[in-house]
């Protein structure tokens, strides 16, 4: 299990949260740069990661005048949605989408493209060549399955939810997520205890929220929502949205507050754009 956390104190998940703490799906640039570099990462540093960003896909810019607007692209902006949406019940289908791939070693960067992006999607490796996800994937796949020299199809798996169950603990490596879960739910609730008289200042609570989603992200974009009835009876993930949620309840006004008070001193509130309910 490779998981989609990001060590630095800025990086791509500090801008995910920022457009997550604004509650925007358009930021200017100037909002951008301030926020991240009060997480800790270096204004130069931050400026050209932005710039890499862009070019990587994950980020698109529209210009006002002088000034940059972002907005989230590509992989990141499927990850911020899953995670927006990470507890959000699911019942089983019946099915998992599946990828049949069979990619040569001379096109490994082709092949490893590929297996990349369907992480970013949430599907799981069950063996080489057979990846499963919970969600179509025909919005992306096309890149590889137009193609004449890979073989890249997908196609529904239908299973009985005992072979659903062992195929989702495979893809997934549910035992070690729930190990993790198990920590990131002590820390949360560590958390909560501390706050329970009253959040931390405006900023040290933002910076705190910064590490609760990293930390969220981390568990769950390495997974997509699974089903109830694929989980083990002592799933420890069914704990986490009651207890997070009241950590956010306690450090998210002041966390939001601060970012906001960010975007009200450089006077920039008429480009920022706030998220509709469900992102398409």
């Amino acid at each position: 299990m490779q998981a989609v956390t990001d060590p630095r104190p800025g990086g791509p998940s500090a801008v995910a949260f920022v457009f997550g703490a604004l509650q925007a799906q358009a930021v200017p640039g100037p909002v951008l740069v301030r926020l991240i570099t009060d997480l800790g990462m270096a204004e130069p540093a931050t400026r050209t990661m932005l710039a890499r960003m862009v070019q990587a896909g994950q980020l698109t810019t529209t210009r006002h005048g002088r000034l940059a607007v972002y907005r989230l692209a590509g992989g990141l902006r499927d990850q911020f949605v899953r995670v927006r949406h990470a507890d959000e019940p699911q019942s089983w289908p019946g099915h998992f989408q599946s990828i049949v791939y069979d990619i040569p070693e001379t096109l490994r960067a082709d092949r490893d493209a590929l297996r990349d992006r369907a992480a970013q999607a949430g599907f799981g490796t069950v063996r080489p060549g057979l990846l499963i996800g919970l969600t179509n994937p025909t919005d992306w796949i096309s890149a590889w399955s137009s193609r004449t020299d890979v073989l890249v199809v997908s196609a529904m798996l239908h299973c009985p939810v005992p072979t659903a169950r062992r195929l989702a603990a495979l893809a997934w490596s549910l035992d070690e997520i729930a190990t993790e879960q198990r920590s990131y739910l002590d820390r949360l609730i560590e958390i909560a205890d501390r706050c329970s008289d009253g959040p931390p200042p405006p900023k040290e609570s933002f910076t705190l929220l910064n590490g609760v989603m990293r930390g969220y992200a981390g568990l769950y974009l390495v997974m997509p929502s699974i089903p109830d009835e694929l989980t083990p009876p002592d799933w420890p993930g069914r704990l986490i949205p009651a207890v997070l949620g009241r950590v956010s309840e306690l450090i998210g006004p002041p966390a939001m507050q601060y970012a906001t008070g960010a975007v009200a001193a450089l006077d920039l509130g008429h480009l920022v754009e706030t998220l509709p309910d469900q992102l398409p």
